[in-house]
């Protein structure tokens, strides 16, 4: 088991071990381990099977809530299950490759090229579609709260596949590049150097000395631009071995990777690309368009819900006052005596007026109820949309702002082993805080989502009776009545 393997694909072609050190990076002793080195490692040994038990676990609880009849209906629920179907196979092709690479030393993209290629897309278009369903539903809401009407007449399931389908093409294009720009870079031994010299069109005509000379050059892990070294020595080849580096990749001497294993990597005129335009634009697609997206459809809401409020106060106020005019009126005017048989009698309006006065101050504590439970609602839904901002700038940011540093800092000519164990322990960190957020959005639906609760609570109570209805049975089929001895 190997104690810190490389770890991103651009990110771990990053340079480490200083060459002016006694002893090299790779004759490290593994039980020498440095502090960052055992809590990167008690990380993905403790950590990853944590995060994905309880996210798989909660996915397929969401799914059984989810496909009951009541709700599998409703457009935000049908949201919602695509949400977890995608949470389950992001865990399990992302988070659960990282963990076996780095505890069992087994990577599936070095198994085979078309692996490497279409295991690297499909993580990544996964990652971006979570976040992409995430703002769906946030869309969804925003219209059904602030235009209810024409939400129920123009908005519809069907036509929430369509934007599904329409996002999904659009992630497709923005991560499809990774089916062109990944390979499996095989070992590149001498011998293959060799062959490709001797059988090349050129004609070479070098002594023993001088192939001698290649290879002690190619056993250094001269990087590409060093073998115009070779003119020196061998003015007749540098064509051929340009076109040998073009061939079996660059072998830098950077990476210090183990050279006798293929390693998934991307391709040469790729890297450029790679290391200085495509995170950024994993940042737009993956953590800021989304929470942009979410920011301005919480903040709608939430304005919506507040005047709504106060539209209902000031509504409700006039006809308050006006039953107060009423009362007020009333005591005075409705008292009055008249003579029925030579006798003064008080008319019963002094008791009518009494029960208006009643009347007119239970509405009023009718009305501060309702003023207490809108201001409860709005409380509420307020505090429900900012955690759940909150929640996905917290998982999402961080990796994506790591991975834009830890290019830029892979600029650094010398590497020291500290260093390096840094900056695995924080690539530990931010991955297990990205695959926390597809892993929590089981609690999220019960934080969100009123219909979820009251299911799951249904189903509770169903599991709950069944067992308990299997317990009784059992019992009773366990219970033998004993033969009466005569």
């Amino acid at each position: 088991m190997t104690i810190l393997p490389q770890y991103i694909d651009a990110v771990h072609d990053a340079p480490f071990g200083n060459p002016e050190e006694d002893t090299p990076y790779e004759a490290q002793q593994p039980d020498d381990l440095l502090p960052e080195e055992f809590a990167t490692l008690q990380i993905w040994l403790y950590a990853t099977p944590v995060l994905l038990l309880t996210g798989t676990l909660g996915s397929l609880a969401s799914v059984c809530v989810l496909l009951r009849p009541n709700i599998r209906k409703s457009t935000p629920m049908y949201f919602l299950t695509l949400l977890s179907f995608t949470d389950v196979v992001g865990l399990w092709l992302g988070l659960l490759r990282l963990y076996v690479s780095h505890v069992h030393d087994f990577d599936i993209r070095n198994a085979s090229n078309l692996s490497c290629k279409l295991h690297t897309f499909f993580v990544y278009f996964m990652l971006d579609l979570g976040s992409w369903l995430l703002a769906l539903i946030a869309i969804e809401r925003f219209l059904f709260i602030v235009f209810p009407h024409t939400a129920r007449l123009q908005w519809n399931r069907t036509k929430g596949t369509y934007a599904v389908i329409v996002i999904s093409i659009i992630l497709t294009v923005v991560n499809g590049h990774y089916i062109f720009t990944t390979y499996l870079q095989q070992p590149c031994l001498v011998s293959d150097m060799v062959n490709l010299v001797s059988n090349s069109s050129f004609h070479v005509s070098a002594t023993t000395e001088r192939i001698n000379l290649t290879e002690k050059i190619y056993n250094d892990k001269v990087i590409g631009k060093d073998f115009k070294a070779l003119n020196i020595f061998l003015p007749n080849v540098s064509k051929t071995i340009s076109a040998g580096y073009n061939q079996f990749g660059n072998m830098s001497a950077r990476s210090r990777d183990n050279d006798e294993a293929p390693r998934c990597r991307n391709k040469p005129w790729s890297e450029h690309f790679h290391n200085n335009i495509f995170p950024w634009i994993d940042f737009l697609a993956f953590f800021f368009l989304p929470f942009f997206v979410m920011v301005i459809t919480h903040v709608g809401i939430i304005r919506h819900v507040y005047l709504v409020n106060i539209r209902l106060r000031k509504t409700l106020q006039p006809v308050e006052i006006s039953g107060r005019q009423r009362t007020a009126n009333a005591v005075p005017g409705k008292v009055q005596c008249i003579s029925i048989e030579g006798r003064t009698k008080t008319t019963l309006d002094t008791e009518e007026a009494n029960s208006t006065l009643d009347v007119a101050k239970g509405n009023k504590k009718r009305k501060n109820g309702r003023d207490k439970t809108q201001q409860s609602k709005v409380a509420g839904v307020s505090l429900m949309l900012v955690s759940v901002l909150v929640s996905f700038a917290l998982t999402t940011c961080p990796i994506t702002v790591f991975v834009i540093l830890g290019l830029i800092q892979s600029e650094s000519p010398n590497q020291t082993r500290e260093e390096h164990a840094t900056q695995e322990l924080q690539w530990a960190i931010v991955n297990m805080i990205q695959y926390t957020n597809n892993a929590s959005h089981f609690f999220l639906f019960i934080l969100t989502s009123k219909s979820f609760r009251q299911e799951l609570l249904q189903i509770l109570t169903e599991f709950s009776f069944n067992c308990r209805k299997l317990a009784s049975a059992c019992k009773k089929s366990s219970t033998t009545v004993e033969p009466i001895s005569a």
